[in-house]
């Protein structure tokens, strides 16, 4: 399916390597989405100790703090996602990715949303690829770090980009280790 909407599709497990795969995009990243777990920082793969979600090694976690390192080793980063606004909002799809998403957006000076609570995913297989909140979960909106909304539905467009668009797809800890 990447193939046929002129995606290139590469797993990624190393905090260190998505950084460095950023700084290879020459044109404008209108959106960056993130489907995975996280603990207010990313978790780029996923073990379970019974049911529970445990952390991974420190070489596959990226943390909030990476993103201000990342900006001061490549000042050229916040550019590159310049044109971020409420139809192209960076989505952190996933557990607990509210910090994130606040720090993205801010440091970035970017539209963001990001998840407090519980996430689904297995709904996405009856309701055309979305995942449900559990609980009392919701998720917010950033613009430029400042909290603009907070809702149970994802505003703006949804996770599929259409085709020609430059995004970046994270996937992270659902296979391709």
């Amino acid at each position: 399916a990447a193939a046929s909407r002129g995606w290139s599709l590469r797993f990624l497990n190393n905090a260190a390597y998505l950084w460095r795969l950023l700084q290879t995009f020459q044109e404008p990243i209108r959106r960056f989405l993130y489907w995975g777990h996280a603990r207010d920082d990313l978790w780029l793969t996923l073990s379970h100790s019974d049911t529970t979600p445990t952390r991974p090694e420190e070489d596959a976690v990226v943390k909030v703090s990476d993103i201000a390192a990342a900006i001061a080793a490549d000042a050229g980063l916040p550019w590159r996602f310049r044109f971020s606004d409420t139809g192209n909002k960076h989505q952190f799809v996933g557990c607990n990715t509210s910090a994130f998403a606040r720090a993205w957006s801010s440091q970035l000076g970017v539209w963001a949303q990001g998840v407090t609570g519980k996430v689904d995913f297995s709904a996405i297989h009856t309701s055309g690829g979305v995942p449900s909140l559990e609980g009392s979960a919701t998720i917010t909106t950033f613009d430029k770090g400042s909290e603009k909304s907070s809702d149970t539905t994802w505003g703006g467009r949804g996770a599929n980009p259409p085709r020609g668009e430059s995004r970046i797809f994270i996937d992270a800890g659902h296979g391709g280790r």
